[in-house]
């Protein structure tokens, strides 16, 4: 799997060794192959449109992603689409719960008012209750998670199939919420 990430990877002229993809501070190992060799995702809005926007973004601009207002419903796919909240605000990369690690991108629904928040995939909290996060003005940050529920235990279970099918419905969550402020809109 290493040779494949370094292989096919679009930022393997950039971090060539697989080593880069995983956290110093993942200790958790797949049960049936061993050692991971990532742990991080990337925002799912940034090149593609992978997420689900629930709602309006601050003053009612639209978040990136379906389904926004028709023919905009792509992700970020230039610097440009980064200026709001702005490239220091906008997380690119984050390092994802061992259990809901399940492909390159983290699936996240933007705009999700209080009441109906729900984690499609969960950051993880390997940093002292925390998660770390890289952001496109190019400086990275440990965010403490101020909600229990988004310190979820290691299960090896998949999480979007065995643990939360649908997504794990946290109502109101301030973490959520940080994640929400976090993302690109126009």
């Amino acid at each position: 799997m290493g040779l494949l990430l370094t292989n096919t990877a679009l930022m393997m002229q950039y971090a060539r060794s697989a080593r880069a993809y995983r956290c110093p501070a993942d200790n958790y190992n797949d049960p049936t192959t061993g050692e991971r060799v990532r742990s991080y995702s990337m925002n799912g809005v940034l090149g593609g449109n992978t997420v689900t926007v629930k709602g309006a973004a601050p003053g009612g601009a639209a978040f990136f992603g379906p389904p926004s207002p028709p023919g905009t419903g792509m992700g970020a796919m230039k610097p440009t689409d980064l200026n709001s909240p702005g490239p220091a605000n906008i997380f690119v990369i984050l390092d994802e719960h061992p259990d809901s690690l399940n492909d390159a991108i983290f699936a996240f629904n933007p705009g999700a008012t209080p009441g109906s928040e729900t984690w499609r995939d969960l950051p993880a909290s390997t940093h002292n209750r925390g998660g770390s996060f890289s952001f496109a003005d190019g400086h990275s940050e440990l965010h403490r998670w101020l909600d229990g529920r988004t310190i979820q235990p290691v299960t090896y279970k998949h999480w979007a199939v065995d643990i939360f099918p649908g997504g794990y419905n946290v109502q109101v969550s301030a973490d959520y919420e940080w994640l929400n402020t976090r993302m690109p809109y126009r």
